[in-house]
């Protein structure tokens, strides 16, 4: 191993306090509070400046500043980044050249190896791509003022352009566009070249609390998935909302047109969508509800606190048919991925019996869930990861050949392809999961939390995760040194 610190910043004379980053439902209408890797309540995500469904818990302890690189064997590398307060990776996805793109939000300020530069408010948004060979900075892009602004998601089309999807407060300043909030948060979706030229953004809010949590892109386009508190007005679209939080979904051209778009939800329950991926034929979205939902065939009736759903359209948005997973307790979809066969979805299972797959109940507090889909929404198969204490799946990716790659966290015990006993008080880990289990895993960790809050394929065969790290860290063949609260983390991963 080797331990490697470097690109050191000056420290700033902002400081903000640390958040607690709740996951699940927000608490409306407070101050947001998350954008995290993970997350601490009994709900999953997290968000980078607000109490809606995201989470990791935050406090603010000082500290140095700047970023901490590293090199491993045949290919591995991490980058760490941070000062007090919280820095995140949020989304993180692979370009066809093999570059790392990634998204999320940094307080106070943050270097990764171009010289650093301080926050403009609570949180700034930032957006960049890392060389995949060695995870040198190509470039990177950020933007904020007072408030809170924050890249949730991030999505890489075929021709390598790059779209990014979060949410702001007050004015949000790109090249040739400045977004005003229309109330409380407003969602964006925004899009650069693969050089780094910016394109377009598109304002997505109402007069409420509007916030957009995930973003697929294929050469027809784009689409998001998140909350409204109001409803999302500016587009031409009908998106009213019906309940205390409706989920929502917005398709756009390439060129940032909105093409179509949807709101669900029941009077004074929940539905926020935190997922979404694409098909050739198929947009799917999954989040939770509480209370009732309509999944394209009725109401239908939470079981528990909070039942996980998927619901799919046509790409017109046309024939919606959806599927509710709920027991006992509280299920959220959290990630989403596309296979040749259907849709595969992660997330949080807690209370009662997993009904698909092997039937058998959490064994801690929750545990993560992996569930296979037909192309009509039918379970196909289910696992369910964790052990004695509170473990996520966060997010997925599909490789070559079919396998799954999936990241989160855990507290306690974990058995994937082998034992992973705890490192810390929350540790990263990674699986590889095929036709016939778990064929490969790891677990990374230090004294502290750290979180897997996005994974993709690298060409090479390795697995790209980003997420946060609160300490030093041991992670794609490196020693890490941490800087602060939560720390920016990226790493390309032999397993």
């Amino acid at each position: 191993m080797t331990v490697a610190r470097s690109l050191l910043l000056a420290s700033f004379a902002i400081a903000c306090g640390g958040d607690t980053k709740s996951t699940g439902e927000p608490a409306l209408p407070v101050d947001s509070g998350g954008s995290g890797s993970g997350d601490d309540s009994g709900g999953s995500g997290d968000d980078s400046g607000g109490d809606d469904s995201g989470g990791d818990t935050g406090g603010d302890t000082g500290g140095d500043s700047g970023g901490d690189t590293g090199s491993g064997a045949d290919g591995e590398w991490a980058v760490i980044g941070g000062i007090y307060g919280g820095q995140y990776v949020e989304g993180v996805a692979v370009a066809p050249t093999g570059d790392v793109v990634f998204g999320g939000s940094f307080e106070n300020g943050i270097d990764l190896g171009d010289g650093g530069f301080a926050s403009h408010g609570r949180d700034d948004l930032l957006v960049g791509v890392l060389a995949g060979g060695d995870g040198t900075l190509d470039w990177n892009v950020s933007t904020g003022d007072g408030g809170s602004d924050v890249v949730y998601d991030i999505a890489v089309a075929p021709d390598g352009s790059v779209y990014a999807t979060g949410w702001f407060e007050d004015d949000l300043e790109f090249p040739d566009a400045t977004l005003t909030s229309k109330g409380d948060y407003d969602g964006f979706v925004a899009r650069w070249s693969a050089d780094g030229t910016f394109d377009w953004a598109v304002q997505l809010g109402g007069t409420d609390d509007d916030r957009m949590r995930a973003v697929a892109a294929d050469d027809s386009g784009v689409c998001v998935a998140g909350f409204t508190a109001n409803g999302i007005t500016g587009l031409g679209l009908p998106l009213s909302a019906t309940s205390l939080l409706d989920g929502v979904v917005v398709c756009l051209s390439a060129a940032g047109t909105p093409e179509w778009g949807a709101t669900f939800g029941f009077g004074g329950g929940t539905a926020p969508a935190l997922a979404i991926t694409l098909g050739p034929d198929a947009v799917v979205a999954g989040g939770y509800f509480t209370g009732e939902l309509d999944l394209g065939a009725g109401r239908v009736a939470s079981e528990g606190d909070r039942d996980g759903w998927v619901v799919q359209w046509a790409r017109d948005g046309t024939a919606m048919t959806g599927l509710a997973l709920g027991a006992t307790g509280d299920q959220e979809v959290l990630g989403l991925a596309m296979t040749p066969s259907g849709p595969v979805a992660v997330g949080m299972w807690s209370g009662g019996a997993l009904p698909w797959g092997d039937a058998t109940t959490p064994r801690g507090n929750a545990d993560g869930f992996v569930l296979r889909l037909s192309s009509g929404l039918v379970p196909e198969g289910a696992h369910l990861v964790g052990g004695d204490g509170e473990d996520e799946a966060l997010d997925v990716a599909v490789g070559p050949s079919g396998e799954l790659a999936v990241t989160g966290y855990a507290d306690g015990t974990l058995e994937l392809s082998s034992d992973h006993p705890p490192l810390g008080d929350r540790d990263l880990w990674l699986g590889i999961l095929d036709a016939s289990g778990w064929s490969a895993s790891g677990r990374y960790g230090g004294a502290g939390e750290d979180v897997g809050r996005a994974v993709s394929w690298h060409p090479s065969g390795d697995l790209v995760v980003g997420g946060t790290s609160y300490g030093d860290i041991t992670i794609g063949g490196t020693t890490l040194v941490g800087f602060g609260d939560r720390d920016f983390l990226l790493a390309r991963v032999a397993l």
